[in-house]
Order: structure tokens, then sequence, then C-alpha cells
């Protein structure tokens, strides 16, 4: 017998007990310490295999659908390397279809889209992703309905992403899969593509991401919780807890947001109605000191129009004596000059007779004169 035939019967003697023995089991950790100095020399374990650095597109994709849905791997070397070659040729887009044709549940759509959000520096790789995950949705029996296909397009009129959302969660599969669990995997599956391809192809923030989710997957399908046993079945049932506390946290940060805004607008609007009751006084006082300026104006205008009026008569009459003290003043003139006349006349004919008579010339001019100076008195003593 050999030394190594030795040492396997020996240890075939430690590791089993004696059915007899009332002791129990031997204790292998012991036994592995006793025999560690006669167990055979220990053998180098067969190094992985490393993976294959994928170099293209086509490489990528074809490995997500080839993973079964574990999780995709993605960072910067990837990035860069499949950003070379992101164009997928004709035929390559058919292998990579037929594999998406046979994900029925859409396990790795969501995952696609996902790595998609995050491919910021190379536009023409986001666009070939976006391309091949629209191609392979609609594919997918739930997205091949005209009204959630043309959702999915973001056509014009298509009904709006709650109604779309709601469609996909009450679709009834007509073949495989038949089983509850798998089509509820399924419909969850399909609600999230199309949730994270809207949110993909229209830029939304993440807090938004989150309320379409609440509005259109998560508040109808809590609704039919009927029971508090149900309720706390699916509080407890998940694996993935973390997106439960991102969400309950960002819910909790809007609901703050929300309140510090309220808060704030009350504020502004208690400010605002400060200034609206002492507007409303100072609008008041303006309006009484309006009312009394027009009762005043009033009164003024009243006593100007009798002022006027009497400014009326007064003038009229003073006119009427002007006239009438203007018509005496040259009827006195008329008949003064009538007399002047007449004596003038008598001292001419004097003048022109055959014996000139000079002093009935003089006296006539003296009566003139004089007479005319008394007029000129009269005049200036008006």
């Amino acid at each position: 017998m050999t030394s190594d035939d030795k040492t396997i019967k020996t240890k075939n003697i430690i590791r089993e007990p004696d059915s007899t023995s009332t002791i129990g089991p031997v204790d292998t950790k012991f036994d592995e310490q006793a025999n560690r100095g006669l167990s055979e020399p220990k053998t180098k374990k067969a190094s992985k295999k490393p993976k294959p650095v994928i170099q293209s597109l086509f490489e990528f994709i074809q490995n997500a659908y080839n993973s079964k849905g574990s999780r995709l791997s993605f960072n910067s070397k990837i990035e860069r390397n499949i950003a070379k070659h992101c164009r997928l040729t004709e035929i390559e887009e058919k292998e990579l279809l037929a594999l998406a044709s046979k994900d029925t549940l859409l396990k790795i759509s969501p995952q696609l889209l996902i790595i998609t959000r995050n491919v910021i520096a190379y536009p023409l790789l986001r666009a070939g992703l976006n391309k091949f995950i629209l191609n392979a949705l609609a594919m997918n029996q739930i997205f091949k309905q005209q009204d959630i296909l043309d959702s999915l397009h973001n056509l014009p009129n298509s009904i709006s992403f709650d109604n779309t959302v709601s469609r996909i969660l009450t679709y009834t599969p007509n073949g495989e899969p038949t089983k509850t669990l798998e089509v509820r995997k399924l419909r969850l599956n399909a609600a999230h593509s199309f949730a994270l391809y809207s949110y993909n192809s229209n830029n939304y923030t993440l807090p938004t991401f989150i309320s379409m989710l609440s509005s259109a997957i998560w508040e109808p399908m809590s609704q039919k919780l009927e029971t508090d046993t149900e309720r706390l079945r699916a509080l407890t049932d998940t694996d993935k807890v973390e997106g439960l506390g991102f969400a309950s946290h960002q819910f909790r940060k809007q609901a703050r947001e929300q309140i510090a805004i309220a808060e704030k607008k009350g504020r502004e609007l208690e400010a605002m109605s400060f200034q609206k009751t002492e507007i409303e006084g100072q609008l008041e006082g303006v309006k009484r000191e309006l009312k009394n300026t027009l009762i005043e104006l009033e009164s003024l205008r009243e006593i100007s129009e009798k002022q006027k009026l009497d400014l009326d008569i007064s003038h009229e009459i003073s006119l009427t004596h002007l006239r009438s003290d203007l018509e005496k003043l040259r009827s006195r003139f008329v008949r003064r000059l009538e007399a002047d006349l007449g004596e003038l006349e008598t001292g001419l004919s004097a003048l022109q007779s055959q014996t000139p008579r000079i002093l009935v010339m003089i006296q006539r001019a003296e009566s003139i004169i004089d007479s005319q100076r008394r007029e000129l008195d009269k005049l200036k003593g008006i």
C-alpha cells in the first residue's frame, strides 16, 4: 500500500462517522485542520477566460440580449469604442431585431434606454441606440396597437402619456405569455420602456420623470390594493428598496419646495393684502377729496356764472350810458358848429361889404374862440 493510499483511507475513515456512535457528527473543520498536512497538493484554479472587449454597437446590443436580462455594464472605454462603430448595417440590424423578438417580456429594452440616457458626448451613438430601441419596441405585441405605436412615435393627435400607459397596463396578450406573472412583467416592462423612451426623447428632468411614473403607473396600480394585507405585501415585497427610497425622497423634497413656495406666496399675498388695504384707504381719501373738489368747482362755476351775468348787465348799462353821452356830445357839437358857422358867415359878410366892417369880424371871431374854449374845457373835464 502506497503512502497516497494510506492518506485516502485515513481521510475516509475520519469523514465518515460511525452510525452506532452517540457522539454525533464529526467536526469537519477539525478534520480539515487535522488532515491539512495529509491532503493532496493543491492545484491552481483555472483562470477565467477574459471577456472580449466590445468594439461596436452591434457587439454591445448583441451582448445585451445574450445576457438574459442581467444588468448591463457601460463605462467610458466601451462608450468610446462603440462610438467609433455606431452604425448598424442592414444585416446586423436584422440579426439584432431577431434577438430582440425573442425578448417577449421586454427585459432588455429598459436597460438599453437607461444606458442611452447617459450617452451625451456621442450624439450619433445615442441616435443609433434610440433608433434600434424604437424598432425593437415596435415589434412587440403591445406596441403593435396603432394608438400606442402613434404615441411611441410622438405623432400629432396621439393619445396622452397617461392614457398610453393605461392602455399598456390593461393590455391582454393573445398568445405568449399566458402566465399571470409573466403578463404582469410584460406590462410593467413595456410601461417602463415607454416612459424611459419619452423621458429620453423629451429631455425631461428626473423629478418630472418620477411624477410621470407616479401618475401613470404607481397610483393606478395602487388602487388595485383593496386590503391592508395587500398594501403591506406590496410595500415589503420588493428587492430594490433604493428606488422607493429615492422616489420618496424626491416627493418629500418636492413637498417641502411646494410648502416653501406656498408659504412665500402666502407672505406675498399677505403683504399684497396689506398694500391693498392701504391703497383702498388712499383711494377713499382721494375720492373724498375729489368729491369736495367737484363741489367747490360747482360752487365756483355758479359764482362765475353769476358774476358773468352781473358783468354783462353792468356792461350793457355802461354801454347804454356811453351811447347816450356820445349822442349828447354829438348833438352839442353839431349845435356848436352850426352856431359858430353862423357867426363866421356874419363876420365874413361884414368883411365883404363895400365898406368892410372889421370890428364886426373881430367880435364874431372872439365869440367863436370863447365858445370853442368852453367846449374844450368841458371835454377835458369828462
